[in-house]
């Protein structure tokens, strides 16, 4: 399955900011509900522990905007082009970049329009 391949891959080759500890993600993971792990686990094919060291190495702030949503959440950001994850993103920013449908030309023109 194509979600198991980018889970693989982000284990593989994790963009790691820095080691972080097992106490670290075993908090984590205890303030995670268990509908949540089973969500993230059953939609992205990753375990709640890749998550927990994703969460951690952003510091727990959205990839994009550095904010943390509103309820507490970063959402596992993934192209549809690749199926790889790309990192996690607060639900303004994961909806945001769901809209430009991974279109290099739709980013391109909207960065130019607003003037950038």
């Amino acid at each position: 399955r194509h979600i198991a391949k980018k889970a693989i891959k982000y284990l593989l080759n994790p963009p790691l900011l820095r080691r972080p500890s097992s106490t670290d993600v075993h908090a984590l993971l205890d303030s995670l509900t268990p509908d949540r792990k089973w969500r993230i686990q059953r939609k992205y094919g990753i375990s709640p522990q890749v998550y927990a060291v994703m969460f951690i190495n952003q510091n727990g702030v959205c990839a994009v905007c550095g904010f943390l949503d509103k309820n507490g959440y970063l959402y596992v950001d993934h192209s549809h082009l690749s199926h790889s994850i790309r990192g996690l993103l607060c639900l303004r920013c994961n909806l945001a970049v769901g809209k430009l449908k991974d279109d290099h030309s739709i980013i391109a023109n909207t960065a130019k329009y607003l003037g950038y």
